[in-house]
């Protein structure tokens, strides 16, 4: 039968024709060209015109997009950049002049490919300028490559850690998470430390990270971190997360309301809402989760076993072992618009079985003992199988092993003390 899994478990886009940042620090000498305020350190929380290299806070970028006048900037008066090109020549002009917010966006356009041949060694090079002069933006970018080994750079989650270290001092909500899974992991020279990983995931979460939002989630769903279990806690940052189209967070979201947990009702009808969420965005476990509400007919669904099979064959393929036993049981039983294929049966169960399934375990074992789908009978195959689903509690194998203990082969009884 289909079963129901509960809850589980770069950087610096560039602006068409202006460069965003969002931090808080502010630099003395660099004013708003509009409301004359101070701006930001490194511009973050402003608005850059590569035109002209000045700048403006992020409000005044907003009055002025939703005034009447025209989009030509509204410094110098130059026309926006007609094409990507002319984006990388002018913010090539400010990264030479020495501008760290220019770097970090040339860097961005030799990463992506805009306006110039992609190179991932010039990415590296302009990102460590901006990165030597204290620019976040850069620093995290940097140690990312560090990380995953690009842009010549031997991997070195030591570097790595290093630099991200560096941007989330500066209030980098995305250092601040990978610099938290480091400490969750014990990577880049750190050792294992759920706490510290918490109180990076905080301060991201705290400027709205869905990432950190979601983990934080998990910790206080399982209490860790130093925290104690809080479904009701989870609940809140989930939903925070969700609201960002998080799809882990749609998908325990989604559980929370399905078992009528972290203070809220039973609705399946807004599980399922969820679910599909998680599903479009390829989650296997929300796509196995939704087809099982299409076998069941749940959350205002008609019963459809045909969309089930789909949904259980796109999760399946991700290797999802839930979805593999599911998509085994219907080709075992002829669901779903499928012909009746123990062979196909047995091949599922036995990829799910190896992620340590037990009921596909189970399955596999029963196929084994009985010489099914394209099996020789094994009754040591079979007991083999059923003791791994056994040892996970499940009580069909625990059954079926205490009738192999009690008989042999040929059915003769064995052992009465191996069975109890």
């Amino acid at each position: 039968m289909a079963s129901l899994m509960s809850e589980g478990e770069a950087k610096s886009a560039a602006a068409p024709a202006r460069a965003v940042h969002d931090d808080e620090e502010k630099k003395e000498g660099e004013i708003c060209a509009i409301c004359l305020e101070a701006l930001p350190r490194f511009g973050r929380g402003a608005v850059w015109f590569m035109c002209c290299g000045k700048s403006i806070h992020k409000e005044c970028e907003l009055q002025f997009d939703n005034s009447r006048c025209d989009k030509n900037c509204p410094m110098c008066r130059a026309p926006p950049a007609s094409s990507l090109e002319q984006q990388h020549t002018r913010a090539l002009r400010w990264a030479r002049k020495g501008k760290a917010w220019a770097m970090v966006f040339v860097a961005t356009y030799f990463l992506r490919g805009r306006g110039v041949s992609a190179s991932k060694e010039m990415a590296r090079l302009w990102f460590e300028k901006g990165a030597e002069q204290g620019d976040p933006d850069a620093q995290y970018n940097l140690g990312r490559m560090h990380y995953k080994g690009e842009g010549g750079l031997p991997v070195s989650k030591e570097m790595a850690r290093l630099w991200f270290e560096k941007a989330a001092e500066q209030g980098d909500p995305i250092a601040q998470y990978n610099l938290g899974l480091m400490h969750s992991n014990g990577e880049g020279g750190l050792p294992v430390s759920e706490e510290k990983a918490r109180l990076l995931y905080e301060k991201a979460a705290e400027q709205e990270n869905p990432y950190a939002q979601f983990s934080l989630g998990r910790m206080h769903s399982h209490g860790e971190g130093g925290l104690p279990v809080s479904k009701e806690k989870a609940r809140l940052w989930y939903e925070k997360a969700a609201e960002q189209e998080h799809p882990n967070a749609q998908y325990n979201l989604g559980c929370l309301h399905y078992f009528g947990d972290g203070g809220l009702p039973v609705s399946k009808e807004k599980a399922r809402l969820l679910y599909e969420k998680a599903a479009e965005q390829g989650l296997p476990d929300a796509q196995n989760n939704l087809g099982v509400m299409h076998f069941d007919g749940e959350g205002g669904l008609p019963v459809s076993k045909e969309k089930a099979r789909l949904l259980y064959e796109k999760a399946a393929e991700q290797s999802y072992p839930e979805a593999q036993h599911n998509l085994g049981v219907m080709h075992d039983n002829g669901e779903g618009g499928l012909s009746v294929s123990q062979e196909k049966a047995r091949l599922l169960y036995e990829k799910a079985a190896e992620q340590g399934h037990r009921e596909a375990q189970f399955n596999l074992g029963y196929m084994h003992e009985n010489g099914e789908g394209g099996l020789p009978v094994s009754k040591e195959k079979a007991r083999l199988l059923y003791e791994k689903a056994a040892e996970q509690g499940y009580s069909k194998a625990q059954y079926n092993l205490a009738i192999m203990y009690v008989y042999d082969q040929d059915g003769l009884p064995v052992s009465m003390e191996d069975a109890l």
